[in-house]
């Protein structure tokens, strides 16, 4: 019969080794974050610093029956981000393609539903390589229409698509800044200005734009505006829309994730999540191969017993974390990471376990 002291301390070891992997999965437990959008001191603009956001709280509508369409942000993005994050969202927190701007290291990219010369909606990447190299503010310009898609540049053509044009259904639902809906990686950088025109500019006009904005005159830019949002409120809660067409935005006190979504399926693998498999599945190892250990030392179970009653108190421990995880913005909810935990708890609990036994019942053990 194993010894009741070892045994006992077997089962305080699996306890803190429980709560080793509970800590591990939701630190920093950080369930009620506030919201790191601040106004900027000194001059018009909204700082972002991970995790902040501002948002619509009603649908954001600016779609045509014609594809026309001219969007300008002002932005400062860090000179070289590590993830791709979304700067700006606007769609239906419940579809995967929605129009999203966002950056990637120091580039820009322009995500959403285009047409292409066969008139078929595809959807797709636009990138504008190097454009935050410098670390200095940068006034984008998106212009769509028959023509195709052009991106300007602090008021210069820099890539031209004449066979893409983003579609109408593009400009319609939340307008979120500083991170996606779903809240993948949060952005850290400054929104200076924001507008939406219902119309595709011409290069003279993204010129007068873009010098309209350097010289704080936003407002003269209202009229054929679809919303225009100069961030010159420098207090308060809410960013208001000049030609006042659009809801305002808010800027909430806490953060949350707009749509968070329990035990999501990346829509493809990358290296990092390979990554986090062999993580995942390594953290569950120990815990599976001392708990069923444990419970052949307590109970009577046969090995195929204790081998599911140990997987199933695994994946109970991994479901709970993946659940709570979708109260932390910083932390994401995987159904992968679920899945990882078992096997890692599964291939512990398949480890052989007789000399470890023995030590359970010898009279010295080697703890």
């Amino acid at each position: 019969m194993p010894q009741p002291g070892p045994v006992r301390r077997l089962g305080f070891v699996c306890l803190a080794l429980l709560t080793g992997l509970l800590i591990a999965g939701l630190w920093p437990f950080n369930f009620f974050p506030r919201n790191r959008a601040s106004w900027m001191p000194n001059q018009s603009g909204i700082r972002f610093d991970r995790y902040g956001e501002i948002y619509s709280p009603a649908l954001w509508s600016a779609s045509g029956t014609e594809e026309k369409v001219s969007l300008e942000v002002w932005l400062q993005g860090e000179a070289n981000y590590s993830s791709f994050s979304p700067v700006v969202f606007l769609g239906d927190p419940l579809r995967t393609d929605n129009f999203v701007i966002a950056q990637s290291l120091s580039d820009l990219v322009v995500e959403g539903r285009f047409r292409d010369s066969g008139n078929h909606v595809v959807t797709a990447n636009l990138w504008m390589n190097e454009a935050c190299r410098r670390g200095l503010p940068r006034f984008l310009t998106i212009t769509s229409g028959t023509g195709g898609t052009t991106i300007y540049l602090d008021g210069a053509a820099a890539n031209v698509y004449p066979d893409l044009s983003l579609t109408a259904d593009n400009f319609s639902g939340r307008l979120l800044l500083g991170h996606a809906a779903q809240g993948q990686e949060a952005w850290s950088g400054e929104v200076l200005g924001l507008g939406l025109y219902r119309r595709t500019l011409t290069a003279s006009e993204v010129s007068e734009h873009y010098q309209a904005w350097r010289e704080s005159k936003a407002a003269e830019l209202v009229k054929g505006s679809v919303g225009v949002y100069a961030f010159d409120e420098h207090a308060g809660h809410l960013v208001h829309d000049l030609a006042r067409t659009m809801p305002d935005l808010v800027i909430p006190e806490g953060f949350r994730v707009l749509h968070a979504t329990p035990l999501e399926v990346p829509a493809k693998l990358t290296h990092s999540d390979l990554q986090d498999a062999v993580v995942n599945v390594l953290g569950f190892v120990p815990f599976g191969f001392l708990v069923a250990a444990y419970l052949q030392a307590t109970t009577n179970y046969s090995r195929w017993i204790t081998l599911l009653a140990t997987i199933l108190l695994g994946g109970v421990t991994s479901l709970a974390i993946e659940l709570l995880q979708v109260y932390l913005p910083t932390r994401d909810s995987s159904l992968l990471d679920l899945i990882n935990n078992c096997a890692g708890t599964a291939l512990g609990a398949l480890i052989p376990r007789r000399f470890f036994i023995r030590y359970l019942r010898g009279p010295v053990l080697f703890w």
